[in-house]
């Protein structure tokens, strides 16, 4: 029993390492949305086009959020590591 506990504590102590790497990349994307939308609203309050000014804003939040992972997706299918295109798979939702 004691051991059980040990290694469900084990367990919850890798899960908090993880869990705290997933708070700063959920933070570094509402940092990235936060600086877009401030320039966007800026743009609108200069009397630029709304429509152009929303499109703008959907591209380059979607680049800067994509960016980071898409480079580290490449590096790990060129892995040639026989997992690595299904987890992939799994962590793009495909």
């Amino acid at each position: 029993m004691i051991t059980s506990g040990a290694a469900d504590f084990q367990q919850w102590l890798q899960l908090q390492d993880k869990a705290d790497w997933l708070r700063d990349y959920r933070q570094r994307c509402e940092q990235v949305k936060a600086e877009l939308l401030a320039r966007a609203q800026n743009q609108l309050a200069a009397g630029q086009d709304p429509e152009k000014v929303m499109a703008e804003l959907a591209t380059k939040l979607s680049n800067r959020l994509m960016h980071s992972p898409t480079r580290a997706i490449r590096q790990l299918l060129q892995s040639n590591q026989p997992e690595a295109s299904e987890l992939v798979k799994v962590l793009v939702d495909l």
